[in-house]
């Protein structure tokens, strides 16, 4: 909800007395303030508010509370519940900043329209050129929000981890699956699912912020071919991925956590490489890689305590190297700074003979 808190201990019928109509003209936009209806006893204020945005008027009311611990807080009434435009986020910012100037004392302390009082804070020939610029990010965001909920069609409910993996009820399909663990921004899935539409591939995300920027990115692409689950993937592999059903699984980047109290953190540990091992088919691959040598030894090293799998690929690349994949942001990043990047592949061949 559109809000703006002052801090002020001058609050009371008198400010609004011969004060009104105020009126903010921006671009296609008018905000008129007309009548204020003042509740001494709950020290409330509604005041009237109309917005007219291309020749269509909309009639709401602005709330101003002034509360025990001296904080005026600037909103919307709650009813009726209205869309959150541009215009209606610069009346409630708009209110705030008048209330301001009317206080000279008064300190803004918190609110979520801090572009919109930068707005009128700015001289009077600069607001224009300002609320075009808030308009265009006002429509990106809007846009942004837009394609996160196509993406989230393709995000599993907490439900159906309650259920027996069925990897032909979750694509609608019976394809290969591969899995990609932390795929951050999803550079690497987005492009290999379009690239290969005869696989489906499902990302396990634990990082809210990750899985917020891959929906949006998902909702542009909308590649039906993707499932993601915002969870713990030890826990999916030890629990609810079915035995022998995957054909790879793609793990780029992760953090070492280094420190003894960050061990529980780890994604690559003995355990996950077993639970990996019995979920991926016969001669399925591992693909792993990072920018950080010695957690490369590490798993090289850690690696070689599980027989069924043999290495098939290792590479090391320079930041010169042409052939890099540059699969996600963070590996571009590194190269950037001048980082090694090392990659290594593994074929799980299930107790066959490994020259058959």
């Amino acid at each position: 909800m559109p809000h703006v808190i002052l801090k002020t201990s001058d609050f009371s019928r008198e400010i609004f007395l011969n004060n009104l109509p105020v009126v903010y003209r921006l671009e296609n936009y008018l905000v008129k303030f007309n009548t204020v209806f003042f509740d001494a006893k709950y020290e409330t204020a509604l005041v009237e508010t109309l917005i007219i945005h291309n020749g269509r008027p909309q009639n709401f009311y602005c709330r101003i509370t002034r509360h025990d611990n001296g904080k005026v807080v600037v909103g919307l009434d709650p009813l009726p519940k209205i869309e959150r435009s541009p215009g209606v986020q610069m009346a409630v910012a708009g209110l705030g900043f008048w209330v301001k100037n009317r206080l000279p004392e008064a300190e803004i302390t918190q609110t979520n329209l801090r572009r919109y009082l930068q707005v009128l804070e700015c001289p009077r020939e600069e607001q224009s050129e300002k609320f075009r610029e808030l308009l265009t990010y006002y429509r990106k965001t809007v846009q942004r929000v837009q394609y996160r909920a196509i993406g989230a069609r393709q995000v599993l409910a907490e439900s159906e981890f309650l259920q027996p993996c069925h990897w032909d009820y979750l694509f609608g399909n019976k394809n290969p699956v591969e899995i990609e663990i932390g795929p951050g921004k999803g550079r690497f899935l987005l492009a290999e699912a379009e690239k290969r539409p005869e696989v489906n591939f499902f990302a396990i995300e634990w990082t809210g912020r990750y899985v917020r920027d891959l929906l949006t990115r998902l909702g542009r692409k909308r590649s039906p071919n993707i499932r993601i689950a915002h969870a713990d993937a030890a826990h999916l592999f030890r629990e609810w991925i079915p035995e022998n059903s995957v054909q790879a699984v793609h793990i780029y980047f992760p953090d070492p956590w280094w420190k003894r109290r960050q061990a529980k953190y780890r994604l690559l540990t003995t355990e996950l490489i077993q639970n990996l091992e019995k979920r991926l088919q016969a001669r399925g691959t591992f693909c792993f890689a990072t920018d950080i040598q010695d957690y490369f030894t590490r798993v090289l090293e850690m690696m070689k305590n599980f027989p069924n799998f043999e290495k098939a690929f290792e590479r090391h690349y320079s930041p010169e190297d042409a052939e890099n994949p540059n699969r996600s942001n963070f590996e571009t990043k590194m190269r950037l700074k001048g980082r090694w990047i090392f990659e290594a592949h593994w074929v799980n061949w299930l107790g066959e003979s490994i020259t058959s």
